[in-house]
């Protein structure tokens, strides 16, 4: 099992509101893709524990960076939170995903609908310039339990006018965001949102709570919209990590 890993080193950690934090590592690992996951690491009473994490950086960075919110009871993230530059951590040797600019097929748009960290493969996938030339606007449905989870709005925003970060938030009613759910938004979608979403023109990409995939892929069937397979070229493709 050790034998999968490599051992890298914390190069920076940057702790947000919200118990939301992002590792920057360097480990000599192989070639990724943008919008790929590996699993980080930690030696834990003899062994690697170790959890699935999508890439925030870009494979062209010459550092490997990660977004993770803390479970406080978990048996990882806490010790992950705790890390702090020069800490020894361990990536999994071989990057996994399918939502890569090779798989996914053309449209005008390609759409988001993630929760919480999931944000960060539309972070990594964007930067990829494949990917740049490939759609013409970029939409990003984000959600979040409250406001003080928003962590990469300008860093979406830094990436060009053609990208759209729409946080939606489902436990504060005194802000003046998307209240709800991102599945809520779908019907009065063009109320809010001017950027359009329809089978014929459109991609979407669903990244985060299960439940909210599930949700969602159901919603979006009833609306026309396709799973996308290598053979059968459809409208949705979706990243489950548990």
């Amino acid at each position: 099992m050790q034998d999968r890993f490599v051992k890298g080193e914390v190069i920076d950690i940057t702790h947000f509101d919200g118990g939301c934090f992002a590792i920057k590592a360097k480990a000599n690992i192989p070639p990724y893709s943008a919008g790929q996951f590996t699993k980080l690491g930690l030696m834990i009473d003899g062994k690697i524990v170790s959890r699935a994490y999508s890439f925030i950086s870009h494979p062209d960075d010459d550092y490997q960076e990660f977004y993770l919110v803390e479970v406080a009871d978990g048996i990882l993230s806490p010790k992950l939170k705790a890390l702090a530059p020069g800490d020894e951590i361990f990536l999994y040797k071989n990057a996994n995903g399918l939502i890569t600019h090779q798989r996914l097929p053309e449209a005008n748009n390609l759409w988001f609908w993630v929760t919480g960290t999931g944000v960060g493969l539309a972070l990594s996938l964007i930067k990829d310039r494949q990917i740049q030339k490939k759609y013409q606007d970029f939409v990003i449905l984000h959600g979040i339990t409250d406001a003080t989870k928003i962590h990469y709005q300008q860093a979406l925003a830094d990436l060009g006018e053609n990208v759209h970060y729409y946080p939606v938030v489902s436990r504060d009613p005194s802000t003046n965001l998307l209240q709800g759910r991102i599945t809520h938004f779908y019907q009065g979608l063009q109320a809010h949102i001017p950027q359009p979403l329809a089978p014929e023109h459109s991609h979407i990409i669903l990244c985060g709570n299960p439940a909210m995939i599930n949700d969602a892929n159901a919603l979006l069937t009833e609306h026309g919209f396709e799973k996308h397979r290598t053979r059968t070229p459809g409208h949705i493709t979706m990243e489950r990590y548990w």
